[in-house]
């Protein structure tokens, strides 16, 4: 997926709900109640969220691929997802 398909994936007008960690695409839409719109986690639909699950976040600027100046811990808390 390009950056620009994925975002297509996220649960508007009836799409599924997808996000990726490190490239990988997962289909999260059974839980739309948490990804989808008005859910808690709905910054990660549509998006690469390695960033935003390695420093814990759920801030949209979050959602994003950017590792590079992450901590030893939060590369280890990404390795853990």
């Amino acid at each position: 997926f390009t950056a620009e398909e994925l975002a297509t994936y996220n649960g508007a007008d009836g799409q599924p709900l997808y996000f990726a960690v490190q490239g990988e695409v997962f289909d999260v839409s059974s839980g739309a109640s948490f990804y989808g719109p008005g859910g808690p986690y709905k910054a990660f639909a549509g998006h690469e969220c390695a960033r935003a699950l390695a420093v814990m976040s759920i801030k949209p600027e979050d959602c994003n691929d950017n590792i590079s100046d992450l901590t030893e811990n939060q590369l280890n808390t990404l390795a853990n997802w």
